[in-house]
């Protein structure tokens, strides 16, 4: 049995035009599939007939290969979005792959996963739609020996990557269906919308917090050319929180159902919550900001 965490997160970003020509990927699942499209519409896959989504969060899913509760946990299925570093999209498949790879083997020793690298490079694949790159390890997890296979394409500054940990003796069973997950992946990546960032000017959205002091309260002004003011403001009784408020200034830009903001001490993504063509509030973690 694999006793690793569900919740594992790996950046494998795969850039573009691979250095030697990509050959076919080959031993993948050929029956019958259902399709899976994100709920924020980021990307679709296929996987085996049985196969399901166990969980899911911003960044990616976990997959049930057809497991049940009294089968042992004999592979583990994640499949991980994200967006890759600028730096990187102008890198060739295996250049970027090489950079990050030690960042990847870290990430899997971290979750119970010891790898031992044999030094092959990566394979650049032909996928029905990308060019893709493919990498496979043996290691132990558990004390068990496993396989560990990841796979990943790129598509406009974003990535996807399918990682499998499979039980050494399983892979017939399981690695057909992550290499179909691979081969069927459409990545639909969230494009900048300024019709959206010019409706967002002039409108402004608030959230408060009741505290046994008093309360807190977060109001986000946008303005024309992408600016957005962030006011802070603390009311309170006697002097548990005392009462001011501080103002700063930042940049925002909306990408897909998000609008991004930018201050100096960081960067923060809220998503556009609509209704009847009108954005009527801001949302993330449990937090609304409603439009006054």
């Amino acid at each position: 049995m694999i006793a690793i965490l569900y919740d594992i997160a790996v950046e494998v970003p795969m850039a573009h035009s691979p250095q030697s020509p990509p050959a076919p990927l080959e031993g993948m699942h050929r029956g019958a599939v259902t399709t899976f499209l994100h709920p924020r519409g980021w990307f679709s896959i296929e996987m085996p007939a049985g196969w399901s989504v166990a969980s899911q969060s911003e960044s990616g899913l976990v997959i049930n290969p057809g497991l049940t509760s009294t089968d042992t946990l004999d592979a583990l299925v994640v499949v991980n979005l994200g967006e890759l570093d600028p730096a990187r999209t102008a890198a060739s498949l295996t250049e970027t792959f090489r950079d990050i790879q030690p960042a990847l083997l870290r990430d899997l020793q971290s979750q119970g996963i010891e790898v031992v690298d044999d030094g092959a490079p990566p394979l650049p694949v032909d996928l029905a739609h990308l060019s893709g790159l493919v990498k496979q390890w043996r290691g132990r997890a558990g004390g068990r020996n496993v396989q560990v296979w990841v796979g990943g394409v790129a598509q406009d500054g974003y990535y996807l990557a399918v990682l499998s940990v499979i039980v050494a003796g399983q892979e017939a069973r399981f690695l057909p269906g992550v290499k179909r997950i691979l081969h069927s992946v459409q990545p639909r990546p969230p494009q900048r919308d300024p019709a959206i960032e010019r409706a967002l000017e002039g409108a402004e959205f608030l959230a408060s917090d009741s505290r046994p002091g008093g309360s807190f309260t977060t109001v986000f002004e946008f303005a024309s050319g992408n600016d957005v003011k962030k006011t802070m403001i603390a009311g309170g009784r006697g002097t548990v929180l005392g009462g001011g408020a501080s103002e700063e200034w930042g940049s925002y830009e909306v990408v897909g159902d998000e609008v991004h903001l930018s201050f100096h001490d960081g960067t923060d993504a809220l998503v556009l919550m609509i209704e009847q063509g009108r954005i009527v509030a801001l949302h993330r973690d449990g937090r609304t900001y409603r439009r006054r």
